[in-house]
């Protein structure tokens, strides 16, 4: 197993004693090589877990384990300088995540010098992933503020491989890229994927990208987890009343068994901030089929099959 997430949970203190439960006793598992998926909507907690797992946070309670081993709570520039090569990610947020003060080629070789690699080299290699990621050989010595969006979502992408990680934490890599470059950067992720067993967790709020590239899938709301498993299983027969309504909301993935879920149904309401929840389905609220007991009890996580777990009463 390349990463095993135990529990974690991450809080956020805020003013007069509230406390936001941004991810909550949050548990799953990674093979080498193996794609899996995040997903769920804003405010879910997914970014956060990303952030835990390359350490640009530290989780309150629970444990985080690559290869056996669990990594730590807080991190050092020795621990940081050590996981830099073994765990990347890629950012949402292109201009908060790039240096200003580098140029494109100097931003994708910067993880190389750092690592050890003479500067010709690193430069010679940047410019190879600059133009597998579809970016021009003329764009090499610009800044990041003189590229559009789209090429500083790919600039990203391949400081992140350039380095060759063992995991990749992608939180919505491609949201800013046109349709045609999202399928070529999807492409080059899988291929990647497959030639060098890279693993990825891949966050999105696209379900047929999901869907298209994911072995695994862990729906999240509210920072719990409401259902994970084999992606074809659970986009083919969803069993939790939250997944369904996300895949019934997605017109290239409504592949429900359940005849009665075919039609869409908006759901209810609106994302709630997860601040002091009660111990109850975070979902309830919101969810056309809740009973009394999901009010009040918090719901266990479920074995449907091998492949499928749904947290919820009434499964």
């Amino acid at each position: 197993m390349l990463l095993q997430v135990e529990a974690v949970s991450r809080y956020f203190k805020l003013a007069r004693g509230r406390m936001l439960h941004a991810v909550d006793e949050v548990s799953f598992n990674v093979d080498g090589g193996e794609i899996v998926g995040i997903v769920g909507e804003s405010g879910s907690g997914k970014s956060t877990l990303g952030r835990l797992l390359v350490g640009l946070g530290s989780p309150n309670s629970g444990q985080i384990r690559y290869n056996g081993t669990v990594l730590p709570r807080e991190y050092s520039a020795r621990d940081r300088l050590r996981m830099a090569s073994e765990i990347q990610m890629i950012f949402q947020d292109t201009r908060g995540s790039l240096s200003p003060r580098l140029t494109a080629v100097e931003v994708v070789a910067e993880g190389l010098i750092i690592r050890g690699e003479n500067r010709l080299n690193a430069h010679n290699t940047a410019r190879s992933w600059l133009a597998k990621v579809g970016l021009d050989h003329s764009l090499a010595e610009r800044y990041p503020h003189e590229l559009s969006g789209g090429q500083r979502q790919r600039l990203g992408i391949a400081r992140a491989l350039a380095v060759e990680p063992q995991l990749l934490v992608c939180d919505e890599p491609v949201s800013a890229l046109d349709v045609s470059v999202q399928a070529q950067i999807i492409n080059l992720l899988y291929e990647i994927s497959q030639s060098q067993n890279l693993a990825m967790v891949f966050i999105a709020h696209d379900l047929s990208l999901v869907q298209l590239l994911c072995d695994r899938v862990v729906v999240m709301y509210m920072g719990k987890v409401m259902e994970q498993g084999d992606a074809a299983t659970v986009f083919r027969q969803p069993g939790h009343p939250y997944t369904q309504a996300l895949v019934s909301s997605s017109p290239q993935v409504r592949q429900i068994e359940d005849s009665t879920a075919q039609n869409h149904q908006p759901i209810p309401g609106e994302v709630q901030a997860p601040i002091n929840p009660v111990a109850a389905c975070r979902f309830a609220d919101r969810c056309s089929k809740a009973e009394a007991k999901c009010h009040s009890q918090p719901p266990p996580m479920i074995a449907l099959s091998e492949q499928q777990s749904v947290a919820c009463h009434l499964v």
